[in-house]
């Protein structure tokens, strides 16, 4: 599941949760504890680095994806780290083999 979560990701660059949980074909309450584990793992991040508004506050002034994205309600856009990129290219490697 993880990989196929991290190539839905590397096919458009940038994915919302509720577009990944489309295209895995699984439920969104699935989707974000994967992607947690990924971030953390270092293999994600959102598109910011780790935006982070609060209600009193947003960090989504200048970013071009401000309008797919909504940390306040989980909607966070991910894409992939460098390191998530070379597991693309590694997972790309098996499927050739």
């Amino acid at each position: 599941m993880l990989k196929q979560i991290l190539k839905i990701i590397a096919e458009s660059e940038v994915q919302n949760q509720f577009e990944i949980a489309r295209k895995a074909a699984i439920p969104v309450a699935m989707v974000t504890p994967i992607l947690e584990q990924l971030a953390r793992q270092g293999y994600l991040q959102t598109v910011q680095g780790g935006c982070a508004p609060t209600a009193q506050a947003s960090s989504c002034g200048g970013c071009a994806a401000a309008e797919s994205c909504d940390p306040l309600r989980g909607q966070c856009i991910w894409m992939l780290t460098e390191k998530g990129q070379r597991a693309i290219s590694d997972i790309n490697m098996e499927i050739r083999s």
